[in-house]
């Protein structure tokens, strides 16, 4: 930590640490000058502005700012009191966190990248705290429900269950909550979604979770089944047509059969 220890008055030095002398290009000399009238290594242009206004208010004042080579530091300026609580200056400290702006920079660069390739998947995802309420949807999660992503953050899941669902999908949600585990695609549980429309469609859902700075979140990948059970459907109606036709094709030969033996064999001789 860098400090400097102004007077309230004219904003004068008096003391500073030996960390401060570099980044505010200081040197001991300058004990006495006004601090407007240092050029500090920091990007400061209104420095001896904000310490006027901390010198007035008598409230603390705090801002990131950068030296000339890019570093962040945290810098905290308020007010000086002596030991019989009297306010007779300004003291400055200048806190390095260049490692933690550069984590969170990295940390948001990697959010934008994950939300990015999010949104281009065909899955509905829909992502869920621990009251069960919708913290975030990509774009196959508006288009398959119906709803804006606006309508649906902030919302419980059950919105997008029917309502004779919703009482007992919240009892489950809760206990996986409380023992939550990894369920991959085929081991999903089928279910019955509704639109905004209020129209229901099958579907099945696999789920995840991740624990975030806030809690423990459950992510639920939506997989719409109305094609496919359209597909089954089908399929299941051609079996069933095939099987027909097979069972009448052996009636019919059965009949032919039993009709031979009632007439008996034919003896061409005759």
């Amino acid at each position: 930590m860098a400090a400097v220890d102004a007077c309230r008055d004219d904003g004068r030095v008096r003391r500073f640490t030996r960390s401060a002398e570099s980044l505010l290009n200081l040197l001991p000399g300058d004990v006495g000058r006004p601090i407007g009238n240092i050029r500090p290594n920091v990007d400061i242009p209104d420095l001896d502005v904000i310490i006027g206004q901390v010198s007035r208010s008598f409230a603390e004042l705090q801002r990131e700012v950068r030296d000339k080579e890019g570093r962040w530091y945290s810098l905290r300026i308020q007010p000086y009191r002596t030991a019989d609580n009297k306010i007779e200056g300004v003291l400055m400290a200048f806190f390095d966190i260049d490692a933690l702006k550069r984590v969170n920079q990295a940390l948001g660069e990697s959010e934008a990248m994950v939300r990015a390739l999010v949104e281009t998947l065909i899955r509905a995802i829909l992502v869920i705290d621990g009251t069960g309420k919708i913290v975030m949807v990509n774009a196959a999660a508006e288009t398959m429900f119906g709803y804006r992503r606006d309508q649906l953050v902030g919302q419980t899941l059950e919105l997008l269950l029917p309502e004779q669902l919703r009482d007992m999908h919240a009892a489950y949600r809760a206990h996986y909550f409380e023992a939550p585990k990894v369920r991959l695609m085929g081991e999903g549980l089928s279910i019955v979604g509704q639109r905004k429309d209020g129209s229901e469609f099958p579907a099945e859902v696999s789920l995840s979770y991740i624990q975030a700075s806030t809690g423990l979140l459950a992510v639920a990948f939506v997989t719409d089944l109305t094609k496919q059970r359209e597909t089954e459907k089908a399929l299941a109606e051609k079996e069933q047509a095939l099987r027909l036709s097979e069972q009448q094709l052996q009636t019919f030969t059965g009949s032919l059969i039993t009709a031979q033996e009632d007439v008996g064999p034919t003896n061409p001789l005759k």
